[in-house]
This record gives structure tokens, C-alpha cells and sequence, in this order.
């Protein structure tokens, strides 16, 4: 009996300690729980989430590198930064014919202004050595600044001043075309306080390549004269312009628009039946689309360096290769009825005063004075035989421009196309 009780605590001993001597799930290593832990699905790891103020900041380093306007601000510096020198053309919009004070050389020096400022200062000095004239003004990259990528440019100024011009005007319209890496050609528009257009100046100027302590002005020039170097180009005739050209424009919108670009395909040209003249052209307009322009002019026999066009343009021919189509005169959009504060009506004023008034009151910024009629603006200039630029800015009733779009293009055609007869092609050509 005492044998049989000694047998059950020895059993009842061995049992408590294998309970100590098993190894729990607890305590086994991590790769070995999956043989004693259910069967779940794997789930794959969700990437850490993060945070929005840093993915905005990357966005804002992105587009502050990739900034067209510091892109742009680009080509004009690197073309026109430096000294150019050449001579300066005055011509009448009424007759054509050279005005004083006709040709003069000059220096146009382009230097910028402070680092981090799309400014430039440009500084023209025409006349003798011993008692040069100079006048100075600032570039600034604003909403009525465009530049293209080849350096070319074009802007606005109000009351600007001409070096050896007496007086001022009221409002000037500046186009410089790129013609190489090394010459370009300048055109301004000056219209006077009757709102008219009373001069054109065509500067055709040429890259100094200096050496010395400063490159931008000059110290030491180079006896081999670029200019030397570069094609003459004749003054320009009507039948330079007759025939089709085809070629790629570049449209870019005022940032006061919303800013934008549109790249294009375009055809231009103009036909002459020997009394007629039909120009056409694309433009690309204040909503980013093409928009086909067409004018007519009458044209007989003779030759001709001024062409009157329908609603008061002007078709000039100019020297260097180059021409221009402008408003005769800048119209206000003058209404028949203004109302008063009392609700009665009141005539428009008449006459070259009344003109004058809304000339000046068109360039406000109040919303209540007269507008002016919406125009446009070109300057074109034959780069080689058949090649030419062009550059046409459109302009609201404001007096602010809304577009401006560069155009490179070539002659298409033969014979015909190239200007070797008064051109007989049909009208219906261009549908």
C-alpha cells in the first residue's frame, strides 16, 4: 500500500516538471511563431504617409526654377547685353523720305541694373566725340515687355524721349528683331500728342566685340568691324512683299490676361492685280487663338514707299530690308451720347481738341473716360533672300497691349511668289 502512494507522488512529481521544461509560444524565438500562431493573409506595408507642407514646398522650389519669366529675362540679357553701334534713320510716315535729323551715328550701350531685378539700363549716345548727345532709359520686364528666344523684343513707352529729337511724344511702340547673333535691327513708332504718327526711327546696329577690363562697355575695340562682315540689305520695294510666305509664329498673352503661349503654324502674304493690294496675316489674338487678318489698299502703277491701307493703316517700306504696318492716328472710340449725372445727354466733343482730350484720357487707368480703338502694330525685317521675321502686337481700347506674336518665316512659290511680276494670283488663293 505505502509502495502504490510512493508511485503516485513520484508520477504527480515528473508531470509538474515537464510543465517548466516545455517551451510556451511566449518564449519561443520571433521565426518560429508562425508554425504555433493561426494563418492570416499577408497584408502589404502602406507607404509612410506624408506630410502636405512638403510636398508643397518641393512644388514651390519646382516652379521657382522652371519661372518662364526668368527664362525670358534670359534671352534678352544674353543677346543684347553689352554695346552695339551703328547708325540711326529718321523717316516722315507721311512721305517716306528721310526727316532731320536723318542719319547719325550712334553707341547703344545695354548694361544691367541689380542682380535679381529683370531691369536693364540702355544708354544711346549719337554725335561727335567732342559733343555727343545721350539719352538714357530703363527696360523693365512688365506686362507690355515680350521677349522672344532668339533675344528679340518689343515694348511701350509713354513720353518718350529721342536723342537729337527736341521734345517728347506721347507714346512710343519699340520692335528689335534679331537679324544673327551679331546684328539686329531696332524700329520705333512714335506717335505725338494729337494722338498721331508722327516719326519713324529705324536703328540698324551691329555687336562690338571688346577686350579690356569691362566687356559691356568697351575699353578696347576690335579692328575687325562685324559690320563688314554682315549682307547689305537694300531699302525694300512693293514687290519685295508680294507673294505667300509660310513659316512658324510664337503668340505670347499679357500676364494682366492670365498670361499664356501658343505655338502655330502660319501664311502670310500679299497680292496685287496692279491696282489693289490684299495682305493677309495670322495673329494669334487675346484668347490664344489664330485670327486671320486681311487689309486692303488701293495701288496703282507707281511706285510707292508709303502704302494707305483701309481703317487708317499705313504700309511703309523702310530701309535695311525692313517695313511696318501702323495706325495713321491712334482714333479714340468717341460715343455719340454721354450721359450725365442729372440722366440728360450730351454731344461728343468735336475737333482735333476733343481728340487730344480723348488721346490722353484713353492711357488712364479710369474706367469711366473714352477708350481708344483696338489696333495692331507690325514691324518685319528681311533676314537672308527669302527669309524675314515679324513682329505684330495687338492692342486693347485701353491702350495696352494685349499680344504679341513673332513670326519666322519664308517665301513659298516660284516665280510669281518671288516678286517678278505685279502678281496675278486670285484672291481666292488664300480661302
Amino acid at each position: 500500500m505505502r509502495a502504490l502512494a510512493a508511485l503516485s507522488l513520484l508520477m504527480l512529481t515528473l508531470d509538474a516538471a515537464s510543465a517548466f521544461l516545455t517551451p510556451t509560444p511566449s518564449l519561443l524565438p520571433l521565426r518560429a511563431l508562425h508554425s504555433h500562431l493561426p494563418h492570416r493573409p499577408a497584408v502589404p506595408a502602406r507607404p509612410a504617409p506624408q506630410r502636405a507642407g512638403s510636398a508643397r514646398m518641393a512644388m514651390q522650389w519646382k516652379d521657382a526654377g522652371d519661372d518662364p519669366a526668368d527664362e525670358r529675362w534670359k534671352s534678352f540679357s544674353v543677346y543684347n547685353f553689352g554695346r552695339w553701334k551703328g547708325r540711326t534713320l529718321h523717316i516722315s510716315p507721311e512721305t517716306g523720305e528721310y526727316i532731320a535729323p536723318f542719319s547719325k551715328d550712334h553707341l547703344v550701350d545695354v548694361l544691367d541694373m541689380d542682380k535679381g531685378v529683370r531691369s536693364a539700363k540702355m544708354r544711346t549716345i549719337v554725335g561727335e566725340d567732342t559733343a555727343p548727345s545721350m539719352t538714357e532709359c530703363v527696360i523693365t520686364a512688365n506686362e507690355d515687355f515680350h521677349i522672344a528666344a532668339d533675344g528679340s523684343y518689343s515694348r511701350d513707352q509713354t513720353f518718350a524721349e529721342v536723342t537729337d529729337v527736341e521734345g517728347a511724344f506721347r507714346f512710343c511702340i519699340e520692335m528689335s528683331l534679331s537679324v544673327s547673333m551679331h546684328e539686329r535691327v531696332r524700329f520705333q513708332a512714335l506717335y505725338d500728342f494729337e494722338s498721331k504718327l508722327s516719326r519713324i526711327v529705324v536703328y540698324e546696329e551691329y555687336r562690338v566685340i571688346s577686350t579690356g577690363a569691362s566687356r559691356l562697355i568697351g575699353i578696347k575695340l576690335d579692328e575687325d568691324d562685324l559690320k563688314g562682315n554682315s549682307a547689305i540689305r537694300s531699302p525694300l520695294t512693293m514687290l519685295s512683299l508680294v507673294g505667300e510666305f509660310r513659316g512658324d509664329a510664337q503668340g505670347s498673352r499679357s500676364s494682366r490676361l492670365g498670361g499664356g503661349e501658343l505655338k502655330t503654324k502660319t501664311r502670310s502674304g500679299v497680292q496685287w492685280d496692279g491696282k489693289t493690294i490684299r495682305r493677309e496675316f495670322e495673329v494669334v489674338d487675346e484668347r490664344l487663338r489664330s485670327a486671320r487678318k486681311v487689309q486692303f489698299g488701293d495701288m496703282g502703277g507707281n511706285v510707292v514707299d508709303v502704302l494707305s491701307l483701309e481703317d487708317g493703316y499705313k504700309l511703309l517700306l523702310l530701309p535695311s530690308g525692313c517695313f511696318c504696318c501702323l495706325p495713321e492716328r491712334l482714333e479714340p472710340e468717341i460715343s455719340k451720347e454721354r450721359g450725365e449725372e442729372g440722366g440728360g445727354e450730351q454731344a461728343a466733343p468735336e475737333g482735333d481738341m476733343a481728340k487730344l482730350e480723348a488721346m490722353m484720357n484713353g492711357f488712364s487707368v479710369d474706367d469711366d473716360v473714352v477708350k481708344l480703338k483696338a489696333f495692331t502694330a507690325e514691324f518685319g525685317c528681311y533676314t537672308g533672300k527669302k527669309e524675314r521675321k515679324r513682329m505684330v502686337r495687338m492692342y486693347n481700347t485701353d491702350g495696352t497691349m494685349m499680344t504679341t506674336t513673332m513670326v519666322t518665316e519664308k517665301r513659298s512659290g516660284g516665280k510669281e511668289a518671288a516678286g517678278e511680276g505685279k502678281g496675278s494670283a486670285l484672291y481666292d488663293e488664300f480661302e
